[in-house]
C-alpha cells in the first residue's frame, strides 16, 4: 500500500516538475506592473465590509470565474482549494460530503447563501448537492463567527454570493464526457442605471461512478435584482435548486441497493432594504429559506416492503441593523435578529401481498422554535492597524440564552508585511433531532449546546510588488459539551458528554512570476485529541477526531491569457482514522485509511473570438492519474474522469 502511494506522488512530481520547467525564465522585474492585485472586500468577516487584507481573521476568497476556469462545478470539490479544510464524500457524484474544517465536526460549518441560512437547525449540511454555476464569489472565514452570523459557526462560515449584474456579460455552456456526465448552463447580468440584474440556470446528469443505481441530476435556477439610489438601496434574490441522487451502497459501503434514492428541493430568497440615515445606515434584512427532502427504499422485488422518509425544513430570518460612525476611524453595528425555525418529517412503510390489500403504516410529526439575537460589533481602522471587538446574545425558547465574543487586530508591520490575532467563541444549537423525542431517541430537554473556545496569529508577508505573498497561521479550537448518541439502550439519547482539542498550522503561498502565470500552494498540519470521551461513542479518550488527517496540501500552476488558460491542481490528503462499518463482528472497527493524492487537469482554449462575444472549448480532467483511494471508509472515489464542453460568452 505504502509503495502505491510513493508511487502515485513520484508520478504526481514528475507531472508538476514538468508544468514548472514549461515556464518561461520571468524575472520577477519583468513581469508588468499591473500584476498586483487588490484585495477584494469581504462582507462575511464582520458586518461591517473590510478589505481582505485589513479583516483580522483567516479568511479566503474564490471567485466563480476561477471555479469555471478550472470546470469545478459543486461547493464540495470547491473547498478542496481552502486550507485547512477536508472534505469527505461517501459514494458517487450526488452522494452526502461532509466539510471538516479545523478540526470540526460536519456541522460546525455555517452556510449561507446570498445572507440566507442554508444548514439544517443543528448545523447540517450537505455539500456533495450544491451547484455554483451561478456563484459570483465565495468567501470563507475560518474561526468561530457566532458573534457575526449565530449558531453554527464553531470552525467557519461558508458565504455562497450569486452573481448580482455588477457588468454586462453574458454566457452559454455544455459539455459532456465520461460516467454518462452531461452538463448545460446560461447565466446573464444587465446594469442599467441605478438597477442591476442577473439571471442564471444550469442543468447536471451523471450515470454515476457504480455500474448498479448511481444516477445523479440536479437543476438550479436563480436571479438577483438592485437599485442603488442616493441614499436608498434595495435587492432580491432568489435561488432554487432540484436533486434526485441515486445510490446503491449500504451502511457498509457495498453497492446492493437497485433502487433507493433521494430527492431534494430546495429554495431560498433574500431582501434587503438600506437607508442612509444622516452618517448612519440602517438596513432591514428578511431571509427565508425551504428544504423539501425524501429519502425513499422501493421493494428490491414485489409483493415486498418499500419505505420512505420525507422531511420539510423551514427558517424564516428578519434582521434589523445600524452601521453608525462613532468617530471619523470607529464604526459601530448594531442589530436585532428574530429566526423561526419549524421542521416536519413524516416516515412511510408500504408493504405489498399476493394474496392481500397493500399496508400502510405512517408516523408523522413537527416541531418549531423561535430564536431572537442581539449583536454590537466596533471596527476601529487607524493607519495600518484595523481592531475588531463585538459581543452577542442569543435566546432561544428551547435552550435558553448563550453569549458569545470576538475580538481582532490587523496590524501593518514591516515593508509588506501584516500581522494579526484573534480570540473568540461561538456556539451550536442542538437540532431537533438531539433534543427532541423520535423514532431512534428518547429527547432529552436539558441538551446543551456545542461550544468553542478559540484563538489564532498569524502572518502575511508581500514581496515583489505584491507578486509574491506569503502567509502563516496558528491556531487552538476546544471544543466542549460535545453532543453523542447513547446506543446502550433503546431508544437511544443524545447527551453533552465530550471535549476535544484542535491545533494546527496553515501555511500559504501565491506567486505571479508573469502576467500570464499564477502558482498557489498550502500545507496544513493538524492535530486533534479527544480530551473526555464520555460514553465512548463517536469519541475515544486521547484519540484523534475522525477523519481529520494530520496533513494536507494543495498545490497549483496556472497559465491564462488571451481568452486561454491552462492548470492544474494537485491535493494531497494524508493518513486519517475511521471506522469501517460490516454486519458481523465487531461491527464497527477503527481504521487507519492510507493517504492519497489526486491530480486535477483543466484547459480552456478559444475556438472564436468577435466583438460581440467568445467561443471556447473546455475540458477537464478529474484525478488524472487514476488513484484509488477511500475518502470514507468502504467509499472508493470515482477514477478518472475526462469532461468536455463549449463555452459561448456575450
Amino acid at each position: 500500500m505504502l509503495r502505491n502511494q510513493s508511487a502515485h506522488m513520484s508520478r504526481l512530481i514528475r507531472v508538476i516538475v514538468l508544468l514548472l520547467t514549461a515556464i518561461p525564465t520571468v524575472s520577477f522585474a519583468q513581469a508588468a506592473a499591473d500584476t498586483a492585485r487588490v484585495a477584494p472586500v469581504f462582507v462575511t468577516a464582520t458586518r461591517i465590509p473590510l478589505r481582505a487584507d485589513a479583516i483580522p481573521a483567516s479568511a479566503t476568497v474564490v471567485t466563480g470565474t476561477e471555479l469555471r476556469a478550472q470546470g469545478i462545478t459543486h461547493l464540495a470539490e470547491a473547498m478542496r482549494l481552502v486550507p485547512g479544510v477536508i472534505v469527505a464524500q461517501s459514494g458517487s457524484y450526488g452522494a452526502p460530503a461532509s466539510l471538516f474544517v479545523r478540526g470540526g465536526q460536519a456541522n460546525y460549518t455555517k452556510i449561507l447563501i446570498d445572507g440566507v441560512p442554508a444548514n439544517e437547525p443543528g448545523g447540517a449540511f450537505d455539500f456533495g448537492t450544491l451547484t455554483l454555476d451561478d456563484v459570483e464569489r465565495i468567501e470563507i472565514v475560518r474561526g468561530p463567527s457566532s458573534v457575526a452570523w449565530g449558531s453554527d459557526a464553531l470552525s467557519a462560515v461558508v458565504h455562497v454570493i450569486t452573481k448580482r449584474g455588477a457588468v454586462d456579460r453574458g454566457s452559454i455552456a455544455g459539455g459532456g464526457g465520461t460516467f454518462g456526465t452531461r452538463d448545460v448552463s446560461a447565466a446573464v447580468e444587465r446594469s442599467a442605471g441605478a438597477w442591476r440584474g442577473a439571471v442564471s440556470g444550469a442543468r447536471h446528469i451523471s450515470a454515476g461512478t457504480y455500474a448498479l443505481n448511481s444516477a445523479y441530476r440536479n437543476a438550479l435556477a436563480s436571479g438577483s435584482a438592485g437599485w442603488t439610489g442616493a441614499s436608498t438601496s434595495l435587492r432580491l434574490n432568489g435561488r432554487y435548486a432540484s436533486t434526485r441522487a441515486h445510490f446503491p451502497t449500504d451502511f457498509t459501503g457495498a453497492p446492493v441497493d437497485p433502487n433507493s434514492y433521494r430527492t431534494e428541493e430546495r429554495a431560498s430568497a433574500s431582501a434587503e432594504a438600506g437607508r442612509a440615515i444622516g452618517p448612519a445606515t440602517a438596513r432591514l434584512i428578511a431571509t427565508h429559506a425551504l428544504v423539501s427532502a425524501s429519502s425513499v427504499n422501493p421493494a428490491d422485488v414485489q409483493p415486498g416492503t418499500s419505505d420512505s422518509y420525507d422531511t420539510r425544513t423551514r427558517r424564516q430570518q428578519l434582521e434589523l441593523r445600524a452601521d453608525i460612525p462613532l468617530a471619523p476611524a470607529l464604526t459601530a453595528s448594531v442589530g436585532g435578529v428574530a429566526e423561526w425555525q419549524r421542521r416536519a418529517s413524516a416516515s412511510n412503510v408500504i408493504t405489498t401481498s399476493p394474496d392481500a390489500p397493500a399496508t400502510t403504516t405512517r408516523t408523522a410529526g413537527s416541531a418549531a422554535r423561535a430564536n431572537q439575537g442581539a449583536f454590537v460589533e466596533l471596527v476601529a481602522s487607524v493607519r495600518a492597524t484595523t481592531a475588531t471587538a463585538g459581543g452577542r446574545l442569543d435566546r432561544s425558547e428551547m435552550y435558553g440564552d448563550f453569549a458569545t465574543y470576538r475580538i481582532g487586530v490587523s496590524q501593518g508591520a514591516w515593508m509588506g508585511a501584516r500581522l494579526r490575532a484573534s480570540v473568540g467563541t461561538a456556539f451550536r444549537e442542538p437540532s431537533f433531532d438531539e433534543a427532541l423525542p423520535g423514532a431512534f431517541s428518547t429527547g432529552n430537554p436539558d441538551i446543551r449546546p456545542e461550544r468553542t473556545a478559540s484563538w489564532e496569529v498569524g502572518v502575511e508577508q508581500a514581496l515583489a510588488d505584491d507578486r509574491v505573498m506569503l502567509g502563516a497561521t496558528y491556531f487552538s479550537q476546544r471544543f466542549t459539551d460535545m453532543i453523542d448518541y447513547f446506543a446502550g439502550e433503546y431508544p437511544g439519547r443524545f447527551e453533552n458528554v465530550a471535549a476535544a482539542r484542535a491545533r494546527g498550522t496553515e501555511l500559504e503561498a501565491r506567486l505571479r512570476p508573469a502576467r500570464a502565470w499564477t502558482i498557489d500552494g498550502s500545507l496544513t498540519i493538524l492535530r486533534t485529541r479527544v480530551e473526555t470521551a464520555g460514553f465512548g461513542g463517536a469519541f475515544l479518550d486521547g484519540r484523534p477526531l475522525l477523519r481529520r488527517p494530520e496533513r494536507t496540501a494543495s498545490a497549483g500552476v496556472r497559465y491564462a491569457e488571451r481568452g486561454a488558460s491552462v492548470g492544474a491542481r494537485v491535493a494531497f490528503v494524508g493518513e486519517r482514522q475511521d471506522v469501517r462499518f460490516s454486519y458481523g463482528p465487531p461491527y464497527a472497527a477503527e481504521e487507519t485509511l492510507p493517504g492519497y493524492a489526486k491530480l486535477d487537469l483543466s484547459a480552456e482554449l478559444p475556438v472564436l473570438t468577435r466583438r460581440a462575444g467568445s467561443l471556447a472549448a473546455t475540458l477537464r480532467v478529474d484525478n488524472a492519474l487514476g488513484a484509488e483511494f477511500e475518502p470514507a471508509a468502504g467509499y472508493r472515489a470515482p477514477g478518472r474522469a475526462v469532461l468536455a464542453g463549449l463555452r459561448a460568452a456575450f
